[in-house]
């Protein structure tokens, strides 16, 4: 059998690298999920049920979406090729600074490029929406900003919605 990538070759000496992989991008997702926990909601909406309450209720959709994002995305890399380098080089003790030099330049590149247009759009268009928003008081807190939108999103996104539609 060839084992030409370390996933592979994990696979065909006994690990499961597949039942591990989704495992840690759904901690991962419900790392991000858990975050949401400390959104202050009442300050945009009145509450008919107490805050804590409200978060968690709050978590059914997200939490529903990030379970069909893991497992679709794994049916769909499989069949794709696509995958998760650096967690299955984590997984089968790959290099890992490899696999960082190669995605880190792309990566940069993206990230500040993506800075600019939002930070464009801040100063235009933004600007303009934000009168007399009421949601400008909604200051989402920098845990939910980094673990929601860094892990939870990117792996709706990335990791289910990419696949499938590749």
């Amino acid at each position: 059998m060839p084992t030409d990538t370390p996933l592979l070759a994990a696979h065909f000496m006994g690990g499961d690298v597949t039942m591990r992989r989704w495992q840690i991008l759904l901690v991962l997702g419900i790392a991000g999920l858990a975050s949401l926990l400390v959104l202050p909601f009442e300050r945009i909406v009145p509450l008919a049920l107490p805050a804590p309450v409200v978060r968690l209720l709050s978590l059914i959709q997200p939490a529903v979406l990030t379970l069909v994002a893991v497992f679709a995305g794994e049916a769909a890399a499989r069949r794709t090729g696509l995958g998760a380098p650096l967690i299955d080089a984590w997984l089968t003790r790959g290099d890992l600074s490899a696999i960082l030099r190669r995605q880190l330049r792309p990566a940069l590149l993206a990230g500040a490029t993506t800075a600019l247009v939002l930070l464009a759009y801040a100063l235009t268009v933004g600007r303009a929406l934000d009168q007399g928003n009421r949601l400008t008081a909604f200051d989402v807190p920098l845990v939910a900003k980094l673990l929601y939108g860094g892990l939870t999103e990117e792996v709706l996104t990335r990791w289910g919605l990419a696949s499938v539609l590749a």
